[in-house]
């Protein structure tokens, strides 16, 4: 069965890069991360389940009798008798200032196998929303490259992606690069949109992109190793419904960046499913930010993603997150193309707003690489570093690229690939129906909503990419929020290529 042509975005960026190259170059996921030992709040309850016990056993209870329960009220004096409850309570909670960010692991997940790669329940980040944002929420899956080895995925389960343990304290989370920053920011002028909205941040810990599912790994060190991604993703999303009053949602965008934005494209129709199943008339929406791995060669012809996602969707035993249909229309061997941005977004319902890079520095490493060791340095020449030196062949590698993003995001629109005149007022027809949406820039950058500068200031045909995504979100079925650059030489970034 042809798939369904459906019309038409962690750590820091260093960071991420840092990890895919040591995921593809050495065959180890797992990243050297340091930070201080985090002292949560831990909260036990009982229950988790799969995406239909999400619904089964989410009773939609009272949202601040839940947030009480868990000692997270920030406002919790009764309404002005003056006013309606809602009305006031909104205006006290502005008045109160913005919440606090909090750490709480789950520890309910050790109870069902909800675990991280070192078998540490897993958690969230949790800034609570107030004034106009009270109702509506922003679920953010961290990225950080894949594990696809017993080695490299029990080396992970020591580092802050692998386990709990060494999450960052809520404090240090918000001084840093690694999260809450950009589409997470409770700052008003660089997040606009979204500063007092409820912000749920997943830390990434199982090493597959929220998505794997097995039981026994035997370990050559005898270490227990855990890949329960998919779990995790669970879990952490019926927390949020039972006890931190996420069943009262008006609107949710479900974000990502990355491995997270796999995540992201893989889980967005069953947590919209999950929770319209609660609330009918619940807004979601999905954004994956850098989420274009393309299966292209590099110069020795080697198709290094094709490797790479054949290993990982095996390692983690992803078959159940895969879509069915995707499945269905692929022989076993090509079933890691599921796992795979350009071939997941025909099979995705719903409304996506896309971000990347026409020239992802990260994903571009594994088509362009170093391929010359440089005479000063004795190290491996690097061209997207320093441009003017990338050879002709790697500039049309990087093309390449570029195009393929194009003509992948095509589902998207439900239109011919785009080119830069597509802007935003410009008709594609025909217009797509749900109304995705799609941010594709033109600089070397991996990872970008999750930051503030690129979210502030990162531009597509003039247009800022927080004020893209602002328009999407709240726009009605009509706006097509289509922005797409062309290749080098553009204003945005003052390179050429």
């Amino acid at each position: 069965m042809a798939p369904r042509r459906l019309p038409a975005l962690v750590v820091s960026a260093q960071a991420a890069a840092l990890a895919l190259l040591l995921v593809v170059a050495a065959a180890l996921g797992g990243v050297h991360a340091s930070g201080g030992r985090a002292e949560p709040r831990r909260l036990a309850a009982g229950g988790s389940g799969t995406a239909a016990e999400l619904v089964k056993d989410s009773p939609r209870s009272s949202a601040e009798g839940e947030v009480r329960n868990s000692a997270l009220v920030v406002n919790d004096s009764a309404p002005s008798s003056a006013k309606g409850g809602e009305e006031a309570e909104a205006e006290a909670e502005v008045e109160a200032g913005v919440p606090p960010l909090q750490l709480i692991i789950a520890e309910e997940g050790r109870a069902v196998g909800a675990v991280c790669l070192d078998g540490s329940a897993p958690g969230f980040y949790y800034r609570k929303g107030y004034g106009s944002g009270r109702n509506n929420w922003v679920l953010f899956f961290e990225g950080g490259a894949w594990c696809s080895s017993h080695h490299a995925c029990a080396h992970r389960a020591t580092t802050i992606l692998g386990s709990s343990a060494l999450f960052l304290p809520a404090e240090e989370m918000e001084s840093t690069e690694r999260g809450m920053k950009g589409m997470f920011s409770a700052n008003r002028t660089i997040n606009p949109d979204f500063y007092n909205w409820n912000a749920a941040f997943f830390p990434y810990c199982d090493g597959g992109s929220f998505s794997g599912d097995r039981e026994h790994i035997p370990v050559p060190s005898g270490a227990p190793l855990y890949l329960r991604g998919r779990r995790v993703a669970d879990l952490l999303l019926k927390h949020l419904i039972d006890r931190m009053g996420l069943a009262q949602a008006h609107q949710v965008v479900v974000a990502g960046c990355s491995a997270g934005a796999v995540a992201v494209l893989l889980h967005c129709d069953r947590i919209r499913a999950a929770l319209e199943a609660i609330a009918p008339s619940i807004s979601v929406r999905c954004i994956a930010d850098s989420s274009m791995f393309l299966d292209l060669p590099d110069a020795n012809n080697t198709r290094n993603v094709e490797a790479l996602f054949t290993n990982v969707t095996k390692m983690h035993n992803m078959s159940a997150s895969l879509p069915p249909a995707c499945l269905k229309d692929r022989p076993p061997e090509k079933h890691y193309e599921c796992f795979m941005a350009e071939h997941l977004l025909p099979y995705i319902s719903t409304p996506l707003f896309l971000i990347n890079s026409n020239y992802d520095i990260v994903a571009l490493r594994l088509i362009v690489g170093p391929e010359a060791v440089s005479a000063s340095s004795g190290k491996p020449k690097d061209c997207l570093e320093q441009v003017d030196t990338c050879s002709e062949e790697e500039k049309k590698r990087m093309e390449a690229f570029r195009k393929g993003v194009t003509s992948a995001v095509a589902p998207l629109l439900h239109a011919d690939p785009p080119s830069a005149s597509s802007l935003s007022a410009s008709p594609l027809a025909p217009l797509s129906t749900p109304p995705n949406g799609v941010f594709l820039f033109s600089c070397f950058q991996h990872g970008s909503i999750h930051l503030d500068m690129p979210w502030k200031l990162r531009t597509a045909n003039g247009v800022p990419m927080n004020e893209a995504v602002g328009r999407w979100v709240h726009a009605n079925d009509n706006e097509k929020i289509h922005l797409v650059e062309g290749s080098y030489p553009c204003n945005t970034c003052g390179m050429t290529l």
